[in-house]
């Protein structure tokens, strides 16, 4: 990116993306009211601090002008909103003509950072649709894991699960022989159907 270049780093979270952004001019938005609840079944996180807000509100309507921006960044949100269509239409408002779009988002994941889940995943289909339907044209579209990595993530957490300390002894001794091999196959075996999730850039094309 040109040096100064406006990015919008939208859902920001606690803005883990700022310190690669020293040479850019960098806008934090996010709705500001997530709190981590222990007593919630779903995946959180402790000791959430948000930090300065340049926009504080709803991702699918940010008080900035049309094509402010050029570049939108938003990273694992859009299953914490409940309009992921919208959220994109939006982006498409901020975004220069020629600027770019960066989207990271799952597949296939658990709840987390509840009440604030909506969407367990979104599927490749979505994004192609999505995205030229808001004049966007994806550059590349990449998945994070495969069918072997998800079952060797999944199969992990599901000690975590289990409460009696014996079925969890004998989950553990079937599991090993498991986890060794899921791990091999994940790398030697080319098999996307299930994945974690998309990365996805793409640019603004004009209408």
């Amino acid at each position: 990116l040109d040096q100064n270049s406006k990015i919008l780093d939208a859902g920001c979270g606690t803005q883990p993306y700022r310190r690669y952004c020293q040479h850019l001019e960098y806008y934090a938005q996010d709705f500001g009211d997530y709190a981590p609840d222990k007593d919630s079944d779903g995946l959180q996180m402790d000791g959430w601090e948000y930090g300065e807000l340049n926009y504080t509100g709803d991702i699918w309507d940010i008080d900035e002008k049309d094509l402010f921006f050029d570049v939108v960044l938003c990273t694992e949100v859009l299953e914490h909103v409940p309009y992921p269509n919208e959220v994109i239409q939006e982006f498409s408002r901020l975004v220069k003509s020629g600027g770019t779009l960066i989207v990271t988002a799952p597949y296939a994941c658990l709840p987390h950072f509840q009440p604030y889940f909506y969407y367990s995943g979104f599927s490749k289909e979505w994004f192609v649709r999505i995205f030229e339907k808001n004049n966007f044209e994806i550059l590349e579209i990449s998945s994070n894991g495969n069918f072997f990595s998800f079952i060797l993530q999944e199969n992990i957490r599901g000690l975590k699960v289990i409460d009696s300390h014996l079925l969890k002894f004998l989950y553990s001794i079937v599991l090993i022989p498991k986890i060794i091999l899921d791990y091999f196959l994940s790398k030697i075996v080319k098999d996307y159907q299930l994945v974690f999730g998309y990365h996805i850039v793409a640019k603004k094309i004009s209408k």
